[in-house]
């Protein structure tokens, strides 16, 4: 004859405590084993490499003083606001990309007109932002350069800031 004892509520509110504190643990150990990975340069970390193309002139704007890049930032805002694309439009010229992009029969032509179009708007948003970088930085003067120039260069040598993961089919 199997005796079975009838499992009393504390002892079953007793097992659910232990495994969500079990469970909270492994998080919390995952979440410092994680942040001290990415800190100590795992394996194919490159920390002291180039910024990549997207943000390639992030260290520049990092480096000036707080006040510079928010009138930086609002300069570009206020001055080129005209002829930079609306969120929305940028949004359509996706969109329709997608749309050639699916379309039999393809059509090359289509695809560098929104190329074209999106690089002309990239192209003015980065020739502003060049502009007013540079004359920020010739207003300066020599020792506010070289005060620049230091924390530049202590930018570069930043680690990357996130991690990003390849795109996966």
């Amino acid at each position: 004859m199997d005796h079975q004892t009838p499992t009393s509520k504390a002892s079953r509110k007793m097992r659910w405590a232990l495994g969500l504190s079990l469970a909270v643990n492994l998080l919390f150990v995952g979440a410092i084993g994680g942040a001290i990975y990415r800190n100590a340069g795992g394996p194919g970390l490159d920390r002291h490499h180039a910024p990549d193309l997207r943000s390639y002139g992030t260290p520049y704007v990092r480096a000036l003083p707080r006040k510079d890049r928010r009138d930086l930032h609002a300069y570009l805002k206020k001055n080129n606001g005209a002829g930079r694309p609306s969120r929305a439009e940028r949004r359509a010229q996706y969109d329709n990309m997608l749309s050639v992009l699916r379309a039999e029969p393809f059509e090359v032509d289509a695809v560098q007109d929104i190329l074209k179009a999106q690089g002309a708007a990239a192209h003015g948003m980065q020739t502003a932002a060049h502009r007013a970088w540079l004359d920020r930085i010739s207003a300066m003067s020599a020792e506010e350069r070289q005060s620049y120039a230091d924390r530049l260069e202590r930018e570069l040598k930043k680690p990357k800031r996130k991690l990003r993961k390849p795109l996966r089919d």
